[in-house]
């Protein structure tokens, strides 16, 4: 009887042991996957403030345009301490020279040439700016599902900067003809190359131009 007991009071230590390893497990994952959550939930509240900041700068588009400044350079002008001024940089943005940097430090440029006719603001996004920097797929793919696409009418074209081969050139409502790959019939598929090509990069820079 003595030995029937011992047997089972060994049994049960082994199966307490093994639920303990199963509960660590689930919770591990558990763990892991309530952090992918609130990442994913904390990029597209930064796309809510990429559409706000966007929708300041098109409302105020003239007064902008007319006080770029160079920061000393014969090609580009900056709008940098225009949009600073006009008071509609998100809360957790900063300003740094001619660089804007978001809530999660992506860092991005708004310029225009110099010599160009046709006035334009082109944003141009850093996800990755050093060799060991992996750029972000899900800020890039939440960019294009939040920010790119809602944004076509005003787009006139983006791609990736130094990449254009790999990722294509994508047109906006205006801009779009035949021959051109269109925002509006961009898929899933589109995206993911389009942003797996970015990672690839050394330097990833997305450049979206805003008519």
């Amino acid at each position: 009887m003595k030995e029937k007991l011992k047997n089972q009071h060994g049994r049960s230590m082994i199966e307490m042991l093994g639920v303990l390893a199963i509960v660590g497990t689930l919770s591990m994952g558990g763990i892991a996957g309530f952090s992918t959550a609130m990442t994913r939930y904390k990029t597209i509240r930064e796309m809510e403030k990429y559409n706000l900041f966007l929708q300041g700068i098109m409302e105020h588009k003239s007064l902008v345009l007319k006080s770029g400044d160079s920061m000393g350079t014969t090609k580009w002008e900056f709008f940098t301490k225009s949009v600073e001024k006009l008071g509609i940089l998100p809360t957790g943005w900063k300003v740094s020279g001619s660089v804007i940097k978001d809530t999660f430090g992506h860092r991005f440029n708004l310029y225009t040439s110099i010599n160009s006719t046709n006035k334009g603001i082109v944003m141009g996004l850093y996800l990755n700016s050093q060799k060991t920097e992996k750029a972000n797929t899900l800020f890039c793919t939440q960019m294009w599902r939040d920010f790119i696409l809602p944004n076509q009418e005003w787009i006139g074209n983006t791609w990736i900067n130094g990449s254009g081969g790999k990722s294509g050139m994508y047109y906006g409502t205006h801009t779009c003809s035949k021959n051109k790959q269109c925002l509006s019939n961009v898929t899933i598929a589109d995206i993911q190359k389009f942003c797996a090509s970015c990672a690839e990069e050394t330097l990833c820079n997305i450049i979206v131009t805003f008519n």
